[in-house]
Formats: C-alpha cells, structure tokens, sequence
C-alpha cells in the first residue's frame, strides 16, 4: 500500500475561523504592550510636555522656610507664571499675613477682566495695599461702592476716600483725615 494523504478543500467557515483566530491573537499581543497612562495620580510631572492629571489636583506641601514652589524665567519675554481657568485662574490664601507679594522693576501686578474682574482682592484689615514712589495706575473706569457703616478716621499720614449714602437713594464722595471731621469732596446731584 502507498502512504497517500487525503487532502480535502477546506470550507469558508474553517478559512474564517483560522483569520478570526489570527486577528485575536494579534490584538491580544498589541494590548500587551501599550505604555501605561503617562498622567496618572502619583507619577512626576515632566518638564517640557503637556501633564495631564484627568481629574486629580496636586498638593505641595513643605514646612521650610524657602518658597515651596519657584518659578524664574531667564528670557527677556514671557512669563515666570501662567494660570487659566474657566472661573478663577489663581486663588491665594495665607492665614496670618500677605496673600499675594508681587514685586516688579516696572509692575508689580498686572490684572486684565475681559467680561468679568481683572483682580478681586479682600481681606478683614486692607483688602489691597499698594507701596512703591510712583502713582497707582488705573486705565479703566473706578467704582467706589458706599459703605454700611461711616468708616473711622485714617490711618496717621494717610487720608480715607469713601462714598456714603444720602438717603434717598443718593450718594456723596467723602474723604476723612486722621484728625479732621468728614468732608464732603462732591455731592450727587
């Protein structure tokens, strides 16, 4: 007898079986080797790229004396420091002393509201404070609110600007010296 095989056509169906079986193996080691997450809560962030943190925030936490975090720009143009936000960009807070300190050669700070506040500042014994030889600059419009209560006298060498009320829905711009009464610099009229 002659060893003779006997080879039949095989059907569709074992011809798509043996594809389908090759394309999931083929997935399978694919999947094996995709890079974990670049982003992940707990992993650094790195210089020069985009980091994506999803929806987990960062802490820095330090009991030095040093700033936590610095940040120096060497160029001539640009910026040490960036924040956008769809609501509020930078929120600074300290519990006993100056939430912000801005020095600069030119500007110290620098706030710009398009459709909304540029810079909101408050705090229970100044809600900004200004120190330097030159002017305060203001190129916008200034609202001076009126207060609840007739404010005390000033500060020795400074002088209190203020809007009070009327009565009758009117106003008047005031300003008190630190030793005088109440004067009336323009009534409403």
């Amino acid at each position: 007898m002659t060893g003779t095989t006997s080879t039949s056509p095989r059907s569709r169906r074992a011809l798509l079986a043996g594809a389908l079986g090759g394309l999931a193996a083929w997935a399978a080691s694919t999947a094996a080797r995709v890079s974990p997450a670049e982003a992940a809560a707990g992993d650094p962030i790195r210089m020069g790229r985009t980091n994506r943190a999803g929806g987990t925030g960062t802490t820095l936490q330090t009991t030095a004396s040093e700033p936590a975090f610095r940040v120096i720009q060497k160029g001539s143009k640009g910026f040490a420091l960036r924040a956008e936000a769809s609501t509020t960009a930078i929120v600074a807070e300290s519990t006993t002393n100056i939430g912000v300190h801005a020095t600069g050669a030119s500007v110290g700070v620098s706030a710009r509201g398009e459709g909304g506040t540029g810079l909101l500042a408050s705090g229970s014994a100044a809600a900004a404070e200004f120190q330097g030889e030159g002017p305060v600059r203001m190129f916008a419009l200034q609202d001076i609110y009126r207060q609840p209560t007739t404010p005390g006298p000033a500060p020795i060498t400074a002088a209190r600007l203020f809007v009070r009320e009327l009565g009758g829905g009117k106003v008047e711009l005031c300003v008190r010296f630190p030793t005088g009464p109440i004067q009336v610099i323009a009534t409403e009229p």
